[in-house]
């Protein structure tokens, strides 16, 4: 599959191409069903937005109060913390995965970005893979020795 790297954050997007895949299905023991879907090519994340791409979003972005509590918890679970008027990532914390972000927050980030949040049905095919896996390393659970690492 082909990578990019988007120019206004440096997130590396991975491109799914158009075609039909499995969805649904995951609870059968609930009487879910599988289907078969067809999407247009679409790109998706390959890794999620860190920390540092997250506070340079709120830095450009310079949201207001309410705007900042709606888009991220700001509390000691959070690597990204407001000195004065800026924001910035705690040492060594940079690179891992923002967390504390709200819906809204993520929304806000794609549209700086020029992104896109997927859609579910997206978000199952690019995990599933082209041929429709149970999970994104097959079909094995993860109790099993996929888990085991």
């Amino acid at each position: 599959m082909k990578q990019t790297t988007h120019e206004r954050d440096g997130t590396l997007l991975v491109t799914i191409p158009e075609g039909e895949s499995l969805a649904g299905g995951w609870f059968t023991h609930k009487g879910g069903k599988s289907f078969t879907v067809r999407l247009p090519a679409y790109c998706l994340a390959v890794y999620p937005v860190t920390n540092a791409q997250y506070a340079q979003f709120l830095n450009s972005a310079g949201p207001t109060g309410q705007d900042v509590t709606q888009w991220i918890l700001l509390n000691t679970d959070c690597n990204v913390r407001r000195r004065d008027s800026r924001f910035e990532v705690v040492d060594g914390k940079q690179d891992h995965p923002v967390m504390q972000v709200t819906w809204h927050g993520a929304r806000a980030y794609c549209d700086w970005a020029g992104l896109r949040l997927p859609t579910e049905l997206e978000w199952e095919k690019g995990a599933r893979g082209l041929d429709g896996r149970k999970y994104p390393w097959g079909d094995d659970p993860p109790w099993g020795t996929a888990a085991k690492g």
